[in-house]
């Protein structure tokens, strides 16, 4: 009850400026000195006399903190000589005032650092709150416009697919191809930002449920089927025969697995090989192991700290493909936020590899989530 009041006294004082609180302090300094003056046999109050030389400090200065440092011990002193205090020698009077003196001094320097060391934190948290503010507000607005923009592009490409389809050749639907590859670049790349985004503004909540993992990562693939083949990409796939349910958000799922394998096939050259393994853990049976490996550029252990800091790429990278550096950070937030973490191991022009485990989803339990049937390898 009483830190409240004081916080609202304080809050008051604040607003009343200088006078008002010098004026308060002093007051208070005063009422401090008389009472130190009729309690001085009993009770010495020499310690609050700091309370009104700390915030005069604190809310108008080091001046006025120095100022009410000096009338602090003049008021001291007095009062002692008041009180019947008797020095044997001037010399234990003027060592007594010399070290009050220093200890307000002194106390007043370090409350008037403390101020500004909160005065630039307060700054610079208030700086970093806008700062994200305004990269939430602008990321979302430039998804929405580029969701708008990609949407009708690819209602155009389809549109000029179905015209003429009669008289398309050769040449013409290799450029249809070229488009609708840079549309779900485009496309995957404005989700990854929109992620992020959700991600670091707090508002990304995952639904963990059962889900199969053999779909999630088939539907990916056959996303990038017609890439895979564009590339003359090898694809292995290594899956259980039985389906397998993890505990996981689907859409988060396929954001993970779009990545990895997007990943692996930007990065590959032409006659490399990717390797989707899926598998239960032999050391513990509660556990599924998800791995993506390709034959790709890799990079080395300084490279991939880097990686996942998130807005890096490799000169090689940068050179085989092109993109943002934000994917792999995303991945690694939504594996981290299922309980897990991503586990990397690469090596320059030998491949990578990238892995995690989820949990097995036992018994029958809700509703599964995935399209179309789990059957087959």
């Amino acid at each position: 009850m009483t830190s409240p009041m004081l916080a609202r006294l304080l809050a008051h004082w604040s607003r009343g400026g200088k006078r008002t609180i010098l004026a308060a302090c002093l007051g208070m300094l005063l009422l401090i000195a008389w009472l130190d003056y009729v309690t001085t046999v009993e009770v010495s109050l020499l310690s609050f006399y700091w309370l009104p030389i700390g915030l005069a400090t604190w809310y108008c200065g080091l001046a006025p903190g120095l100022g009410m440092a000096v009338v602090g011990v003049a008021a001291a002193t007095c009062t002692d000589y008041l009180g019947g205090k008797i020095w044997g020698h001037p010399f234990f009077l003027l060592w007594e005032v010399s070290t009050r003196v220093i200890s307000f001094s002194i106390f007043v320097w370090v409350m008037r650092q403390l101020r500004i060391a909160y005065d630039r934190e307060a700054v610079a948290l208030e700086t970093s709150q806008q700062n994200a503010q305004l990269k939430s507000d602008m990321i979302s607005l430039i998804n929405h416009e580029y969701a708008n923009a990609l949407t009708s592009m690819k209602l155009a490409v389809l549109l000029l697919r179905d015209s003429e389809a009669a008289r398309t050749s050769v040449e013409r639907e290799n450029h249809c191809d070229v488009l609708d590859r840079a549309i779900e670049h485009l496309c995957t790349a404005t989700l990854n930002f929109l992620n992020l985004n959700r991600i670091e503004s707090g508002h990304l909540l995952l639904n963990i449920r059962r889900t199969r993992m053999r779909s999630a990562a088939r539907e990916t693939l056959q996303l990038l089927k017609p890439l895979i083949a564009a590339r003359k990409i090898h694809l292995r796939t290594d899956f259980p025969d039985t389906p397998v349910p993890v505990r996981a958000d689907p859409e988060a799922l396929a954001i993970i697995m779009s990545n990895l394998i997007g990943n692996a096939v930007k990065y590959t050259p032409s006659g490399g090989t990717i390797t989707v393994r899926i598998a239960k853990e032999g050391r513990d049976p509660s556990l599924v192991l998800v791995a993506v490996e390709d034959t790709g550029i890799g990079f080395s252990a300084q490279q991939r700290d880097l990686i996942m800091s998130g807005h890096y790429r490799t000169p090689e990278g940068r050179k085989a493909a092109k993109g943002f550096g934000i994917g792999l950070m995303l991945v690694r937030e939504l594996i981290e936020r299922h309980g897990s973490r991503l586990l990397i191991d690469s090596r320059p022009g030998e491949g990578s590899r990238f892995s995690f485990y989820l949990s097995l989803a036992e018994g029958p339990g809700e509703k599964e989530s995935g399209q179309g049937e789990d059957r087959g390898a």
